[in-house]
């Protein structure tokens, strides 16, 4: 198998709501790199947000579990050494600030090709509009990266985002043939998911998606 040319990574909200909120809660004296990334989310200053992460390493948990996920990616020759990475963000506040730190970061970490993609619907504020617009955009989203850019060439980071967005993920993937990459928080690794007896038509779901 060729290292892939493009990642689709699904993305969560952890990077802002996990490692670095909840920095105002510690008992303990902030360092340096926390209390810039710290001032960095009161004042939304993504900029200098992603200018200190750029100054840890790839595989510190406080860059996110997306960079740390790629970087394993690439370090593993899952990927090519300078892939298109392709994020899918929530159609939320958090979803599209944590884009927008990812977009400036990932070229740091020398992922020089970042596109975005907001998911309309996928967003937790009304589950009917999650199930019924959230995760079908989620799945068009997905397929049609895939036949823009060659199943062959691609690889799916299912790491972040909700549970429900990386099932849909992990699915696709397999009907797909693309290979589907997942980093649980303790794993000192990434696994690629084994592949499953899953398969569909892609024009025809991108055809007819609508009416399911």
């Amino acid at each position: 198998m060729i290292p892939a040319s493009t990642v689709i990574c699904t993305v969560g909200t952890s990077l802002l709501r996990t490692q670095i909120g909840p920095l105002s809660l510690l008992s303990r004296p902030l360092d340096m790199v926390e209390q810039r990334l710290l001032n960095a989310l009161e004042t939304q200053n993504w900029h200098s947000m992603a200018d200190a992460l750029a100054g840890l390493p790839p595989d510190d948990v406080r860059c996110g579990a997306e960079v740390n996920s790629l970087h394993l990616m690439r370090s593993n020759i899952r990927v090519n050494s300078d892939p298109r990475i392709v994020l899918m963000i929530s159609d939320t506040e958090y979803g599209r600030q944590t884009g927008t730190v990812l977009t400036l970061l990932l070229p740091q970490f020398g992922f020089s090709s970042v596109e975005l993609r907001t998911i309309s619907g996928l967003s937790d504020a009304d589950p009917q509009i999650f199930r019924r617009v959230g995760l079908r955009s989620l799945a068009r989203e997905i397929c049609m990266s895939i036949r823009n850019y060659g199943s062959e060439f691609c690889a799916i980071n299912a790491t972040g985002g909700y549970k429900a967005q990386i099932a849909i993920a992990v699915t696709i993937g397999q009907a797909a043939r693309v290979p589907v990459y997942y980093k649980h928080e303790l794993f000192n690794d990434i696994i690629s998911f084994p592949p499953m007896p899953v398969a569909f038509d892609f024009s025809l779901w991108l055809k007819h998606s609508s009416l399911l």
